[in-house]
């Protein structure tokens, strides 16, 4: 049986909401899951790396934890839609921090 957890709740990602990259590949973008639901994020683009700070979004490791800090809902999206649906822009900083990235044209990956 596959051990992957199963979002509790299907909703759009809040800002607080702590997420864990779960790929970073600048070929296809990265995936995340948070951690308040287990929905999964797949961002295909990185629109703004802050350059201002010390963290790298294109170097991000597998497991590190984040925390969004903004979000650019598409216009009608819906929130409780399936894998596969485009909901919009993340923005994400490491814990206690600033936004230190914006991801684009994220969808539901569960």
């Amino acid at each position: 049986m596959d051990a992957t957890p199963q979002p509790t709740a299907l909703r759009c990602p809040l800002a607080g909401d702590h997420l864990v990259y779960l790929s970073n590949d600048t070929s296809v973008g990265v995936t995340f899951e948070n951690q308040s639901d287990h929905r999964i994020y797949i961002c295909p683009s990185l629109g703004y790396d802050n350059a201002n700070d010390t963290f790298n979004c294109q170097s991000a490791v597998v497991g590190l934890q984040v925390v969004v800090v903004s979000t650019g809902l598409a216009g009608t999206v819906q929130c409780t839609a399936g894998a596969g649906t485009t909901f919009g822009n993340v923005g994400i900083g490491l814990v206690g921090g600033a936004q230190a990235c914006t991801y684009l044209n994220c969808r539901f990956g569960n």
